[in-house]
């Protein structure tokens, strides 16, 4: 009933989860920027109704995530962040959950790739994020992941690798 979009960008997933679902409410948690851009994007598609906007800047460790929350989804999200950073977003997100909710991450993680030159184009982009974006991201293992989200105090209930072409999810639940 009660999704938290971390991340949420221009409310694509979100507008997903209206449309699959009548009865879903989503909160979206992103930079006031994009939550406009969000906000426009549901209000065209009439779910303004169901959907609500909490601007944060993930990286004040001071500030909670919306409580009672039954999923929570971030996809792409965490390799914008160095490991503490990530650990502390997974941290927030396991005190958010309802008692039997659920943590849902994607990402492409560049050892679960099939290809080598997907390897390589993943590896290349961590280089991008080192000298040129914030200096504090990149592209992660996914045993590098596991270990933050292990120090977050949860546990993978699931993994689904190649769930796309490139993208592998972990659910994760409070360990």
């Amino acid at each position: 009933k009660r999704l938290l979009d971390v991340g949420a960008n221009t409310g694509k997933f979100a507008l997903a989860c209206f449309e699959h679902d009548s009865q879903v409410n989503v909160e979206l948690l992103d930079f006031p920027g994009q939550l406009e851009m969000a906000r426009r994007a549901i209000a065209v598609k009439g779910h303004g109704a169901r959907a609500s906007y909490h601007p944060i800047d993930f990286l004040d460790t001071s500030v909670e995530f919306p409580a009672d929350q039954d999923a929570i989804w971030m996809s792409q999200f965490l390799d914008c962040f160095g490991e503490d950073e990530i650990v502390s977003i997974l941290e927030r997100a396991r005190r958010a959950l309802t008692p039997h909710g659920r943590i849902y991450i994607v990402d492409t993680y560049w050892d679960n790739q099939q290809h080598a030159a997907a390897r390589l184009v993943l590896a290349m982009t961590t280089l991008y994020f080192a000298c040129l974006a914030n200096g504090n991201s990149r592209m992660y293992r996914s045993d590098d992941m596991r270990v933050c989200v292990r120090r977050a105090g949860l546990h993978i209930e699931r993994e689904l690798e190649r769930l796309t072409l490139s993208h592998t999810m972990f659910v994760c639940r409070p360990a």
